[in-house]
């Protein structure tokens, strides 16, 4: 059994059966991305215990519950719980990194106006920053890394022009019709993909077809080269020793226990 050089625990607000699986064929891409030699092999990713991840879906990380109602973290332990987990996680490997993906829910160019985004760092990031530091003082915590598509990360699926065409094939009209419309509008200027209000209601995929645009052809260096949020997303990753470091130590060749 070869001993994983780096590990990356996922968690997405996306509730999904294959949610996960997409979020780690992404960042297989990118690290491939960040580290050309990295052995992906050598990468354990996991998948958070079922009450963190519940914790992410949809908006119940923000404090909205699923009937819609705000819920004040004040009042509970449940955030307090989560930093503290993460945190833990994150003390208890120096290999490891947590990566955390919620959707901007705004076209790219409104992307300042993104409420997730300014609650991820206040909610988020800032606290378990703040335990980090408490644990190794005088440390720059790197370890808790974003992963936001705007609008949302069909935006960045979706940019996937070689295999959405053989989709579009399977489907019957008119969603096969609006796609091959989509298709050629995009073909033209990719970078409209991002400007979406809501690309799954614009789309007649939905979230369907995700996993297969996310493993099959994914141009994740042409849609960096477009400089929008995957680039983005791509640069804090860049900017995280731990995971570079990480991603380095996947290189080194380790003879496998017996």
């Amino acid at each position: 059994m070869v001993t994983p050089a780096l590990s990356v625990l996922v968690l997405t607000e996306d509730s999904g059966k294959d949610a996960h699986g997409t979020v780690k064929a992404i960042l297989k891409q990118v690290f491939k991305f960040l580290e050309p030699d990295c052995q992906t092999q050598r990468i354990l990713f996991e998948e958070a215990e079922p009450g963190l991840q519940r914790f992410m879906h949809g908006n119940a990380w923000k404090g909205v519950l699923s009937q819609g109602k705000s819920h004040r973290w004040g009042d509970n332990r449940r955030l307090a719980n989560f930093h503290q987990a993460l945190g833990g996680y994150l003390c208890t490997d120096p290999r490891s990194v947590v990566i955390v993906h919620i959707d901007g829910d705004r076209p790219w160019s409104k992307r300042k106006t993104s409420e997730n985004l300014q609650k991820f760092h206040s909610l988020i990031k800032e606290p378990i920053d703040a335990l980090l530091q408490l644990h190794a003082p005088g440390s720059t915590p790197d370890a808790l890394i974003l992963l936001c598509p705007f609008y949302s990360i069909e935006a960045w699926l979706y940019q996937n022009l070689t295999e959405l065409p053989a989709i579009a094939a399977t489907l019957s009209a008119p969603n096969r019709d609006r796609l091959l419309a989509l298709i050629q509008e995009w073909e033209e200027d990719p970078t409209r993909i991002e400007q979406i209000e809501n690309p799954k209601v614009v789309c007649p995929l939905k979230a369907e077809h995700n996993l297969r645009l996310a493993i099959k052809s994914w141009p994740a260096a042409q849609i960096y080269e477009r400089n929008q949020s995957f680039a983005e997303s791509v640069e804090r990753m860049r900017a995280s020793k731990t995971l570079l470091e990480g991603l380095t130590a996947t290189t080194h060749y380790e003879s496998p226990g017996l």
